[in-house]
């Protein structure tokens, strides 16, 4: 506005002044209906997520001196993914919160890992992220629950997602297992087991 203001300023000392208060009035008329009504804020005193798209984070910002980066605390959880998606989109998706250390995605299920440099950051992309519609579907994001989780080694080559949790519903109820695959999708060999809670992840530690 201040720019447009000296603007008209500067051009009434070309004109007549009886003629530029009627010019003034309508030319300052004419822009009070072109100017779009300010975006709505809501309650939480933060502005309509379009208006954050286009801003970019200051990661320095969000970094405490000797803190140690891309640890279990900044790890989250990413379901309701499209089939399709990409290990490339899904970094794309997360990288305004800075480069991601870990993405896993397990397409057959529509979920995956990512894991962001600092507690901090992945605190912002859970918030700005949560709910974000994607290709018809509504992104959910949670954080890793990692404490009831279990990686699995020396798994024979036939055993499926379903084996694995069958095998380890024996000590608790399970909420993910999944054999890790390499590039072209043979199985590697580990899995991931994770538990609805740490009594059944100690029953199977302790095994």
């Amino acid at each position: 506005m201040q720019s447009n203001k000296t603007f008209n300023l500067e051009k009434q000392n070309h004109t007549p002044r009886k003629h530029h208060q009627h010019h003034h009035q309508q030319q300052h008329h004419q822009q009070q209906q072109q100017q779009p009504p300010p975006p709505p804020i809501p309650a939480n005193g933060q502005q309509a997520s379009s208006q954050n798209e286009g801003l970019t984070i200051d990661l320095k910002n969000f970094r405490k001196p000797g803190e140690k980066t891309f640890t279990q605390r900044s790890r989250l959880f990413v379901g309701n993914l499209p089939p399709d998606i990409t290990e490339e989109e899904m970094r794309k998706l997360f990288e305004k919160y800075g480069k991601a250390g870990e993405v896993f995605i397990h397409k057959d299920k529509g979920f995956g890992f990512i894991r962001l440099e600092t507690r901090t950051l992945a605190e912002i992309a859970k918030v700005e992220l949560d709910n974000m519609p994607l290709r018809g579907k509504q992104l959910r994001v949670r954080f890793a629950c990692h404490s009831a989780s279990l990686t699995v080694r020396n798994l024979p080559q036939y055993v499926s997602n379903e084996l694995l949790e069958e095998a380890f519903s024996v000590f608790g109820q399970v909420e993910r297992a999944v054999v890790i695959v390499d590039d072209r999708g043979r199985p590697s060999g580990k899995g991931i087991v994770e538990f609805s809670g740490k009594p059944a992840a100690r029953k199977a530690l302790d095994r």
